[in-house]
Order: structure tokens, then sequence, then C-alpha cells
């Protein structure tokens, strides 16, 4: 679809006359390309087409489809009016300007400039009317027409009232006397008094000056500018609302890493002394229940450590959603480097609040492990003396049934088989750790 833009003669006319000028830019630039100088409808719109160009075309042997497109072309461009008539046409339009898109506003706002740069031409018929107002009672009515004529013609052309000799020479030629003729006083008295000279140069400078339409061309002016802040302002939302959730992601996802990376440290110099100690009591330090012991501590604390970091996450989500909610809500009432400062003021306080609940987290972890790791530790000691208590009711003392240890994934893994092996490599002589009295009992661990 051709696009008219700024071309406000060819705006003027019906849709199906545009629709003609595009089809005729269109067949004589592809068909007589080489023989005819390309033209465009800008071209169209401000009269750059020579009346040769149709001449020339009138020569060719063309196809009747293309002579009536020629044809309808050349009658539409005697219907457009002049570039002042247009713009008068357009701006004239009763629109909504808030209604109206960012390209709509800058064409309107266009066509408020050039006409509020462009001198208007003087009307000779209005301008004849204000005179034989002026002149009633002045000057002999029979006198009236010629002395109009005189002032429009001189105007139209200088933008300016003629002076008395001015004013003489063409009301002279225009009876068809000499210069030197007798005038008659009513006429020359009429050019000589200054209140029709300042009332028929006042309308002169009124009807050439062009309007002032600088409160329209500001208004419209906030408008795309007040738009253009809107979407900045909803672009730097935009990026706030991607990069904060990122960025409260990957910062979650280092704390578990921390975290977890303790894990090892945890089961190695605590876990792991702690039960080797406590299966020795009753002679299990050996087997696979140290394994298993591990195994299920290490569990538990990744366990525990995921519950926490969901917590968080929907902790953070919270925040998030409750910043997002404020900066929306303020997003029209600030301006553009207000609304910067609070989506900096909330990105700093998204990170902020993460980072202290990280703080506290991270002391509640270390509390909560701690406790955690003492009431199993003292489940399982039970447990373990329960265990003790049945073989030796039952006398099944040969029927030692231990726990199958779970693979311990990571680093969690490969920590437990060095306790192991540094646990199997001691001193078996050592009976200070490992009594030989101790018979070993068949027990369910983890």
């Amino acid at each position: 679809m051709a696009d008219f833009t700024g071309l406000f003669r060819l705006k003027s006319l019906s849709e199906g006359d545009r629709k003609k000028l595009s089809n005729f830019v269109k067949t004589i630039n592809l068909t007589f390309k080489g023989s005819i100088k390309p033209f465009t409808l800008k071209d169209l719109d401000q009269g750059k087409v020579p009346n040769e160009t149709f001449e020339r075309l009138s020569k060719f042997k063309i196809e009747p489809i293309a002579r009536k497109i020629i044809n309808d072309a050349k009658s539409v461009l005697g219907k457009l009016p002049s570039r002042s008539e247009a713009l008068n046409k357009f701006i004239g339009q009763d629109v909504q300007e808030a209604d109206l898109t960012d390209e709509e506003l800058g064409e309107r706002k266009g066509a408020l400039e050039e006409q509020g740069q462009t001198p208007r031409v003087i009307d000779r018929e209005s301008i004849k009317r204000k005179v034989a107002e002026t002149a009633q009672g002045r000057i002999p009515s029979n006198t009236i027409d010629i002395v109009s004529d005189v002032v429009a013609d001189f105007a139209i052309n200088a933008n300016r009232m003629p002076d008395i000799g001015e004013a003489l020479d063409a009301f002279t030629k225009r009876i068809g006397v000499s210069r030197q003729a007798p005038i008659p006083h009513s006429i020359a008295n009429f050019f000589t008094n200054q209140d029709v000279f300042n009332t028929l140069t006042n309308f002169i400078i009124k009807s050439t000056t062009p309007p002032d339409h600088t409160d329209a061309i500001k208004r419209i002016g906030d408008i795309i500018e007040g738009r253009l802040s809107e979407v900045k302002k909803g672009a730097g939302l935009d990026k706030f609302l991607a990069e904060s959730k990122a960025e409260q992601k990957a910062e979650r996802g280092r704390f578990l890493a921390s975290r977890e990376g303790e894990i090892p440290n945890i089961i190695e110099s605590r876990i792991a002394p702690r039960a080797l100690a406590q299966l020795n009591v009753f002679g299990l330090a050996g087997g696979p229940d140290v394994g298993g012991v591990i195994a299920s501590e290490a569990g538990f604390l990744q366990g525990r450590l995921e519950e926490i970091f969901r917590a968080i996450e929907a902790d953070d989500d919270a925040v998030f959603g409750n910043a997002a909610f404020r900066l929306r809500a303020v997003q029209l009432d600030l301006s553009e480097a207000d609304f910067a400062v609070q989506i900096a003021a909330e990105r700093t306080a998204v990170r902020t609040e993460q980072f202290q609940r990280f703080k506290k987290e991270e002391q509640d972890i270390a509390d909560e492990f701690g406790l955690s790791l003492l009431a199993r530790e003292q489940d399982r000691n039970l447990r373990l003396r329960g265990s003790e208590f049945d073989i030796l009711e039952e006398g099944a003392a040969d029927d030692l049934l231990t726990v199958a240890a779970t693979d311990l994934a990571g680093s969690a893994g490969e920590l437990t088989g060095a306790v192991l092996a540094s646990g199997s490599g001691k001193d078996k002589s050592d009976t200070s750790e490992k009594p030989t009295a101790a018979p070993k009992l068949p027990v369910r661990v983890g």
C-alpha cells in the first residue's frame, strides 16, 4: 500500500483518486523505464512532473489499459488543490490527538510547523471587500471598485499597502489617464488618510501572517514525548523484571552450591567420627553399617537443605512480586528520570533483602543441622541398644543382619569412601576403641 504521509495535496483526494495515481506511478516507471525519467508520488504532490511528460507519453504506442491509467492520472492531477489549501484542509480536520498514532501525530505536527512558517497568500476578494467597506462615505461610489482593485493587486504582489505615489500611479493607469491629470481630492485623501492606511495595513498583515500554532505544536510534542517516555519506562521495568528475577535465581544457586559444598566437611568432621565411635561401642565400626549411617545423614542434610532452598525461593518471589507491584503503581505518575531512580532503588532492595535472608538462613542451617544431628544420633543410639537387647533375648548372635548402605552421590560418596578407608585401616589391637567382648548385633540404622 502506498504511503501518503506528508503528501497533503494527494491526501486531500478521495481514496479512489489516490489509487489511480499510485497505479500511474507504478505503470509508467515500469513500462517506460529508460524512456521517461522516473518519478514518485511525492513528485506528483509537489508538482514536479511536467506537462512534457504527458506529451511524450501521448506519442508512445501503448496498450489501451495503460492509456486509460495515464488519462485517469492526468484528470486527477487537474483536481489537486494548492499546497496551502491542502494544509488548511488537513489541519482543519476534527481529530482527537490522543487517539492518533505516533506517525499520525508526527505528520500533524509537521503540517502545523509548515503552515506556521509559510506566509499566506492574500485572498483577492476578501481584501477587495475590506477596501470597499473602508471606502464607504470617503470616495465616490463609482470609484470604490477601481480603488479596491488597485489596493488588492498591489497587496497580492507586495504583501503591503501602496504608498500615495504607488497608489496614484496605479489608479491613473487603471482609469486610463496621464499621471499628470488632476486626481479627485477624495481619492488622494483616501490614500493619504492615516486611519485608512492603518486599517488596511493591519488587514493585510493579518491576512498574510502565518497562523500561530505554537500551542498546538507543543501539545502534540508533549504527547509524543510522553509516549516515548512511557515506552522507555516500560522498557526499564521489563529489564528490571527480567534481570532481577535472573539475579535472584543465580544468587540462590550460589547459596545452595555453597551450602552443599559444606556437606562433605560436616560428614568428615562431625558425622563420620561420631558414627564410628557410636557403632564401635557395639562392635559395628568395621562393617557396612558405617556407610549406611553416613549415607543416611548425608541424604538428610541434602533434603533439608533443599527444603530451605525452596523456602528462600518462595520468599524471593514474594519480594520480587511486591517490588514489581510498587513500580507499576507509580509508573504513570513519575517522570522517566524519577522512575529510573525508583527502579534502581527497588533493585537494591531486592538484593539487600535476599542477602539478609541468606545470612539468617546460613545461621539457621548451622543451628538446625547441629540440633538435628544430635537428635538423630540419640535416636540411633536408642535403636542400637534396643536391637542389642532383642538379640540377647533371642540368642541369635550368629545371625548378623546388616543394612545395605546406599551409595553416596558426588563428593559426599567419595568422602564416605575415604572415611571408611581411614576407619578400616586402624590398628586392630586397639581394644580401647573396639572392645572384643562386644557382640556383633543385627541392626538397622539411618
